[in-house]
């Protein structure tokens, strides 16, 4: 930013539009130290707004990996003989198409 400025105020006094009828000598080292000063109050208010590196560090849970080794089920419950939750269970004689008569 600093740099800009200096090649502004170069570039004023080459052109030579710095004298009696153009911006002074003053005016462009005014201009000069008004952003200078203004870079530095900018970046001393932005270190108030934008959080320092430590509050923005959070704890996290550790947690345990995962393992790709899967215990067998109970054998009580998953066997052979046990009931097939899939299979159709069809109670009595389902014989009477209308089931719900009006009578």
């Amino acid at each position: 930013m600093l740099n800009t400025l200096l090649a502004f105020s170069r570039y004023l006094l080459n052109e030579g539009k710095v004298g009696s009828n153009g911006m002074k000598q003053k005016d462009i080292t005014l201009i000069i130290v008004i952003a200078f000063i203004s870079g530095l109050v900018s970046i001393t208010v932005s270190k108030y707004f934008i959080s320092p590196p430590k509050n923005r560090q959070q704890k996290v849970e550790i947690v345990e990996a995962i393992s790709s080794e899967f215990p067998e089920p109970d054998k009580t419950y998953f066997n052979k003989d046990s009931i097939d939750p899939t299979k159709l269970i069809n109670i009595g004689d389902n014989s009477n198409p209308q089931p719900f008569n009006q009578n």
